[in-house]
């Protein structure tokens, strides 16, 4: 049965080749459109006039460091090798929607300030269109 009411966040998660990003605190994937400007100068009425351009989209996280499946030394590797990833995002509750799209890390980051956790962060950009998905 699919999340009921506001979704919390605690249950949407980042999966980069099915694996979610391991202790995980934020996630994000945007969904862009170039719009093109369409406006000429029989338009009338003082407004723009606009249209869908190319459809693109990043997605990114931050999470705990901690060696284990699912965080920055594997998602290093990826990065390292050039890597096309698939990128899920989404809950594990049966009928909520996914979004699943391949794409390419862009950024990999490690904060370690003193006495503090040390965190990381990724961000991406899609290569191609997107799946919209059901959790089965």
């Amino acid at each position: 049965m699919p999340t009921v009411g506001p979704v919390n966040g605690h249950y949407a998660r980042l999966k980069i080749e099915g694996v979610a990003i391991a202790r995980s605190t934020t996630c994000k994937i945007e969904f862009k459109n170039k719009v093109r400007q369409t406006s000429h100068k029989d338009t009338t009425g003082g407004w723009d006039s606009n249209s869908y351009g190319e459809y693109s989209g990043s997605f990114s996280g931050d999470f705990l460091l901690e060696e284990t499946a699912g965080n920055f030394e594997d998602l290093y590797d990826f990065f390292a090798a050039g890597t096309k990833v698939t990128v899920l995002f989404g809950s594990a509750t049966t009928g909520d929607v996914t979004y699943s799209v391949e794409g390419v890390i862009e950024s990999l980051s490690i904060d370690a300030p003193n006495n503090e956790n040390v965190t990381c962060s990724i961000s991406g950009v899609f290569d191609g269109a997107v799946t919209k998905g059901t959790v089965a």
